[in-house]
């Protein structure tokens, strides 16, 4: 964070070729600025991906220019039960991914350090995303109990003419995994992955149910496992993308595009209206 000792070694240059730089929270948008204009150091930024939407497009373009290896840290996409989910998709029979329902709670936040759609929410404003492809306008309401108590209903539509629904709150007494759900109806197949773990998979006139679920030895613990929840994942996809010379498997133009996702829900909720996400050109307060 900024004030760290990462921060001076940044700022006097002693920060060596080679170095790897994990970069955690918004606050850190200074370090991950200085950094990426440093030759030979890689930065992989933890959700968000930014707290503006302009910063992490200034960030992603000193990257670009220097030659430099850029990932954000959207976990989810790396975690066992979405990535067996998206390859079911994959299949011919499933059909065109047509409608995306999703839900992701939390409980109450401190409104001093986050923005609940940017700070928790951030993950289901990018997995519609990465299992239907671009989203081209949302509409969005919003419901408020207090300081740190909201909720969202949101209704995408997507480049590919599907629609998706995304509920996400905090207004859970306690997060856990439990809560969380993902569906993706193509035509004639369908998959669910349920408590961010088990994935019951159908398709049209196969006779059988895809069905998985983790062969861990806890399997009602509401926290999350290193492996299975895509931590480890990420973190090798990182690795080898600097190794091999390739994008990682989740990018800033992927954190971006969730910016300004997030962007233009806000909008909706203030104008009453569908916002399409060529219309957001500002990052708001």
């Amino acid at each position: 964070t900024p004030g760290s000792d990462l921060t001076a070694r940044l700022l006097t240059g002693t920060v060596r070729p080679g170095d790897r730089i994990a970069v955690v929270g918004s606050d850190a948008e200074a370090v991950s600025l200085l950094a990426a204009r440093l030759p030979g150091v890689e930065i992989a930024h933890h959700m968000p991906p930014m707290g503006m939407r302009t910063n992490a497009e200034a960030m992603a373009a000193a990257a670009e220019s220097a030659g430099k290896v850029l990932a954000v840290g959207y976990m989810k996409r790396f975690s066992l039960p979405y990535l067996r989910a998206k390859a079911f998709m994959q299949q011919a029979d499933f059909g065109e991914p047509s409608v995306w329902e999703s839900r992701y709670t939390y409980g109450q936040y401190p409104t001093d350090a986050y923005r609940f759609l940017n700070g928790f929410a951030t993950h289901h404003l990018d997995l519609p995303r990465f299992f239907m492809g671009d989203i081209e306008s949302v509409v969005a309401d919003r419901v408020s109990r207090g300081p740190g108590l909201d909720g969202y209903a949101i209704n995408l539509r997507f480049a590919n003419g599907g629609v998706g629904l995304v509920n996400t709150n905090c207004l859970e007494g306690a997060h856990v995994n439990w809560s969380e759900r993902v569906a993706v109806t193509g035509v004639g197949g369908r998959v669910f992955v349920e408590n961010w773990r088990r994935v019951i998979g159908l398709l049209p006139d196969s006779g059988s149910t895809y069905y998985w679920e983790p062969e861990d030895i806890r399997p009602a613990d509401d926290q999350n496992s290193l492996e299975i929840h895509g931590f480890v994942g990420e973190l090798s996809d990182f690795v080898d993308s600097v190794r091999e010379g390739r994008p990682p498997g989740a990018t800033m133009a992927d954190g971006i595009a969730a910016l300004r996702l997030e962007r233009a829900i806000e909008l909706s909720i203030e104008m009453d209206r569908r916002v399409r996400l060529d219309e957001v050109t500002d990052d708001g307060e």
